[in-house]
C-alpha cells in the first residue's frame, strides 16, 4: 500500500522490489553494496519509502544487470552444464 506524505506518493519496500522485479534480498544487497541508493525517506517506524524515480532507477539497474549477467535462470543453466 503506497504512502502519501507532504503530497508525494511513497512504496514500501515491498511494492517497490514487486514493480523493479527484484527480490528484497537483491535490492538490499544492492543498496549495500552501492548499486542504488537507499531510501531518502522512512516513515515512523523507520521502514524504507521509495518514491516513483526511486523505483525507476531501481528497475533501470536490474535490467542493466540482466543484460550484462543473464537471468537468473541462464546462470543456473551455466551451473547446472558446469557440473556434466
Amino acid at each position: 500500500m503506497s504512502v502519501e506524505k507532504c503530497g508525494q506518493t511513497y512504496f514500501r519496500t515491498l511494492e517497490a522490489c514487486r514493480e523493479a522485479g527484484v527480490s528484497r534480498a537483491t535490492l538490499f544487497r544492492w543498496i549495500d553494496q552501492g548499486f542504488v541508493a537507499d531510501a531518502g525517506i522512512r516513515d515512523r517506524n523507520g521502514w524504507r519509502l521509495f518514491t516513483a524515480a526511486d523505483i525507476a532507477i531501481i528497475k533501470s539497474r536490474a535490467m542493466q544487470f540482466k543484460e550484462t549477467h543473464g537471468g537468473e535462470n541462464e546462470r543456473r543453466n551455466r551451473r547446472k552444464n558446469q557440473h556434466t
